[in-house]
């Protein structure tokens, strides 16, 4: 595996976290200043599961750096798909090939693990199986930035099926601050690893089966932000008992954050998103101001 990969937000140091952050809080000045950082590279697009956002985030950063894209949208249009079955091993080889760079996406972890360490190029995972989903950990991680300032002493409270891979790459991020405490209400317990993880770097995570008993045991208005990570329709404890309103928006802080790295569903009410809460549309705009600072600070390397 190239020492450049990211396949988990643990790949990166708070330093290197930090410096992420504070690059990416540039903003539309990134672009101009760094407009030929990518210039003459190519970045492979293999998004082997339906995307909307990181699809174009990860593709229209890389084109504001100066650099090109090639790729696929789907496992079918390579000879890795039904076609010839070519495994990912011989794909990462050919690939590494034509490409400075790759961003991947699939549903199969054990794919994304068995193309990047093969691949001679670094390859960045934009979610794969439920494992992890680095990037749209950072991205969250830059709107808390954003709208805290710091992001020790952070409490939040997520919601989710069972922690799928978005929430664990944001609390496996924040685990890297201090004095950050996550309450999850998720109708699963979080991964074994990931509680493993929290526990060494000192983040306090807990687990509620049911939003009832944070509220039995918990004070609402202490949480700085609501993570709602749920999407389609799986079936689990929450389903159908629990919706974010503004109604229920009301026992919070009046300045709790809500985010979600979306699509949604109609656990996360329409009518919340004209609240100065609503914070997930925010997220998905600065999402290319993220990509393209990992771009920089971790493949392009300028210091």
């Amino acid at each position: 595996m190239h020492k450049s990969t990211i396949s988990s937000v643990a790949d990166l140091s708070r330093h290197e976290m930090a410096g992420i952050l504070e690059l990416a809080a540039m903003e539309k000045q990134l672009f101009s200043e760094f407009s030929d950082a990518a210039k003459g590279m190519i970045l492979g697009l293999l998004f082997f599961q339906p995307s909307t956002r990181n699809r174009l985030s990860f593709g229209s950063s890389f084109l504001r750096l100066g650099g090109n894209t090639v790729g696929f949208s789907s496992l079918e249009e390579s000879r890795s798909g039904e076609t010839a079955r070519e495994g990912m091993e011989d794909l990462a080889r050919v690939v590494s090939s034509f490409c400075d760079f790759a961003a991947m996406r699939t549903p199969d972890e054990a794919q994304f693990l068995d193309f990047a360490n093969a691949a001679e190029v670094p390859v960045v995972s934009a979610g794969h199986g439920r494992l992890e989903h680095p990037t749209a950990g950072m991205t969250h991680l830059y709107m808390l930035t954003r709208l805290l300032g710091s992001l020790d002493g952070l409490r939040i409270l997520a919601f989710d099926h069972s922690p799928t891979r978005t929430t664990n790459s944001i609390i496996l991020a924040l685990a890297t601050w201090t004095r950050v405490h996550v309450d999850v209400v998720s109708s699963t317990a979080p991964s074994k690893w990931l509680v493993q993880r929290c526990e060494h770097l000192g983040t306090v995570l807990r687990h509620y089966p049911r939003f009832e008993e944070v509220e039995d045991s918990q004070t609402l208005k202490e949480y700085h932000a609501i993570l709602f990570d749920f999407v389609g329709a799986a079936k689990g404890i929450l389903d159908g008992e629990f919706r974010l309103t503004k109604e229920t928006i009301k026992r919070f802080d009046p300045e709790v954050a809500v985010l979600h790295p979306l699509p949604r569903d109609e656990r996360l009410a329409a009518e919340i998103d004209d609240l100065p809460n609503a914070r997930y549309f925010e997220v998905v705009k600065h999402a290319n101001y993220v990509r393209a600072a990992i771009f920089i600070k971790r493949l392009v390397q300028i210091s």
